[in-house]
């Protein structure tokens, strides 16, 4: 009984011997031969060899004459049966690994990964899956390629400041009716010689002036960090979160004009800035055809009201109280008291010019002959205008180029006129 088992054993450890080191080297053919076959044809090698090695094992077992089969060493049969089903577990194991791969690189792609997938191998349908999934791992990267630069050309119709003040991640979120108020500046820009420089130049050189005064002014605004609204033909409309981006914004703007004035030799370009502090709303107006982003409100519009008003005073920055009052103390800004404007009968706008818009000798003309300016404003609204008048002689006296110390002095004539 006791060589019975023995043998038994032998034989049972000899055929799992064999078969471990067959699977073995198959599992290493893999990479080089067995790999270029179908996998179920893979399978079919890997079982039948086992199967034959598993057979010859029980035959040897069954007609050995050294060996009396009975019920005692029937248990060694089970055991060497469990052996070739682990075995067979292992084949299938090995085989199966790529799809626990072709799983992941799945998941993986369909989170949007950049990163490079597993390599699959295993046989011809798993290296064709393996092109396939890296075909559309390129294509993920081509359309997240295109989805950046597609937003990024968004951004030149809708500024992404209305992506983030409506908490929207893209256009598509966008929809008619979304709004938010905000505390914001508005800067009004616009050329006053639009239509005599129409009348001089041709169809296309006066398109392209036009762009090269918006592309400056679009410079000047996003480098202070503010963001286009709209372009209403040769007008800007531009928002600001902060004043003193307003502000320096607008010097920039008129010293590169003025910069460009002094060595041009065709008409000069005029043109008016006017700013205002509010609150606003922002927010997408329009029909389920046809959509806008815009900013509405009577901040707006006074705003551009104020720009306007750079025409009549023959002024270049007009900027009002509410502006000025939230400016940094440790902001440098050379400035003057221009008046007051009644809006309705019943609000009272204080109106200041930024003098940093001007260059060289004219600003520090006018710098100096603040004061007495100022004084001469007031005296006006006090309908002082004897006063006023003597003070805006003195004025024209220091600098006989102060356009808007020229227009109080018509005025007050004119009243004084009146009077008798």
């Amino acid at each position: 009984m006791q060589t019975d088992t023995i043998i038994l054993l032998y034989l049972i450890l000899s055929g799992v011997s064999v078969v471990f080191f067959a699977t073995m080297l198959l599992y290493i053919f893999n990479h080089f031969v067995l790999r270029t076959l179908p996998i179920s044809l893979k399978l079919t090698i890997y079982l039948t060899f086992i199967s034959i090695l598993y057979t010859f094992l029980v035959y040897q077992i069954l007609t050995n004459k050294n060996l009396k089969v009975n019920f005692s060493n029937i248990y060694l049969l089970c055991a060497g049966l469990i052996l070739f089903l682990l075995i067979m577990f292992l084949v299938f194991h090995i085989n199966l690994i790529p799809i626990k791969k072709i799983k992941e690189n799945t998941q993986k792609l369909s989170q949007g990964s950049k990163k490079p997938q597993k390599n699959i191998h295993g046989s011809r349908e798993f290296d064709e899956i393996q092109q396939n999934l890296e075909k559309l791992e390129q294509q993920n990267l081509n359309n997240e390629e295109y989805k950046i630069k597609l937003k990024k050309e968004y951004y030149k119709f809708v500024p992404k400041e209305f992506y983030d003040y409506l908490n929207k991640k893209d256009v598509f979120e966008l929809t008619l009716g979304s709004n938010i108020q905000k505390d914001v500046t508005i800067m009004f820009c616009d050329i006053r010689n639009s239509l005599k420089t129409s009348e001089s130049l041709s169809l296309d050189e006066n398109f392209k002036f036009i762009n090269m005064y918006l592309t400056t002014v679009g410079e000047c605004v996003r480098k202070h960090h503010g963001f286009i609204d709209k372009f209403l033909g040769d007008g800007v409309l531009s928002v600001f979160l902060s004043e003193a981006d307003a502000i320096s914004a607008s010097t920039e703007i008129a010293n590169h004009f003025e910069n460009q004035n002094l060595v041009s030799i065709n008409d000069k370009i005029k043109f008016g800035i006017g700013i205002h502090s509010g609150k606003v709303v922002i927010g997408i107006v329009g029909d389920k055809d046809r959509l806008s982003p815009t900013i509405i409100s009577d901040s707006v519009n006074l705003a551009s009201y104020i720009e306007s008003l750079n025409k009549i005073l023959h002024t270049k920055i007009l900027f009002t109280k509410e502006a000025l009052n939230n400016l940094p103390r440790s902001f440098e800004l050379n400035y003057r008291y221009v008046g007051t404007i009644n809006l309705d009968n019943s609000l009272n706008i204080p109106l200041f010019e930024n003098l940093d818009g001007y260059l060289g000798s004219q600003k520090q003309a006018l710098i100096k002959t603040k004061i007495t300016f100022e004084a001469a404003v007031r005296s006006f609204e006090e309908k002082d205008y004897s006063k006023c008048r003597n003070l805006i002689i003195k004025v024209l006296n220091e600098n006989e180029e102060d356009e808007l110390a020229k227009f109080y002095l018509k005025k007050c004539m004119q009243y004084l006129k009146n009077k008798k």
